[in-house]
């Protein structure tokens, strides 16, 4: 079974303005290891990238808000999948993951 991506939830703003320091970089990133899409993309007034997976839409904009201070969680409809997909398509994945009760957590 594949990894179907359900929703995608902000933790602090708006899924559609999640803060990445460099655009250029996150847009390829989130499409080798998160399997997103680029669907639109537009460099004025501020950097942005809207991205789709599935069901599921983000927004990754270079706006000057610390991307350390917010972040996103996806709901997803099997974990065991998407860990392999990631472990796949990471080359350098953080290998302490591990899924802990139907969650992607850090060992």
């Amino acid at each position: 079974m594949s990894a179907v991506s359900q929703k995608a939830s902000g933790y602090c703003a708006d899924i559609m303005r999640l803060p990445v320091p460099d655009l250029a970089a996150a847009i390829p990133f989130s499409e080798t290891v998160f399997g997103f899409q680029l669907a639109s993309r537009v460099e004025s007034p501020v950097p942005t990238a809207g991205l789709t997976r599935d069901s599921v839409t983000i927004g990754l904009t270079q706006h000057g808000v610390d991307p350390t201070q917010d972040g996103c969680a996806f709901h997803v409809k099997e974990l065991r999948p998407l860990l392999a997909e990631f472990n796949e398509s990471c080359a350098e994945r953080p290998r302490n993951l591990r899924e802990d009760g139907g969650r992607l957590n850090r060992t």
